[in-house]
């Protein structure tokens, strides 16, 4: 597995990965899974990460995971389900850790999807409460987390 910077033309298969996770995840209803996969584009998503330090995880030439890091928040956090349990999402993260205690930033944030708390959980991450987020009909329950990475990030 290569973990390498992001780049624009990594868009496309980024937004594969993000839809293959959506389809999987339990705690969406159709009608919000098919908003958030139709609202999924490369030029949206790039845009949404340009500016922040972002990693893919690549295997075989294919982009199986995506990750980035704005200021003190982690966000776009996804590895495909068919390689979720094999290590590709803690490596991310992981990364941007090491990237913000470079910074200086000694605690980080996300906001995990009700699908991603055990993972989080497992590589240390507190729950700190929840909170909904409207998309279009529906409220998807988010869960806020957070990780004091003063001494524990390493690559």
């Amino acid at each position: 597995m290569i973990v390498r910077p992001f780049k624009k033309s990594d868009a496309p298969a980024c937004c594969n990965v993000i839809n293959s996770c959506l389809t999987a995840m339990t705690n969406l209803d159709n009608p919000t899974r098919f908003y958030a996969m139709s609202n999924n584009i490369p030029a949206d998503f790039y845009a949404a990460i340009k500016d922040d330090y972002a990693l893919v995880a690549e295997l075989h030439g294919q982009i199986v995971g995506v990750a980035a890091l704005h200021d003190d928040e982690m966000h776009h956090v996804y590895v495909s389900p068919d390689y979720q349990g094999s290590g590709i999402g803690e490596t991310l993260v992981l990364a941007l850790e090491a990237e913000a205690k470079a910074y200086g930033i000694t605690q980080l944030h996300i906001t995990a999807a009700q699908d991603a708390v055990e993972f989080f959980k497992h590589i240390g991450y507190r729950i700190q409460g929840n909170q909904y987020r409207k998309v279009k009909y529906s409220a998807i329950q988010e869960v806020k987390m957070t990780k004091t990475i003063a001494e524990s990030a390493s690559v």
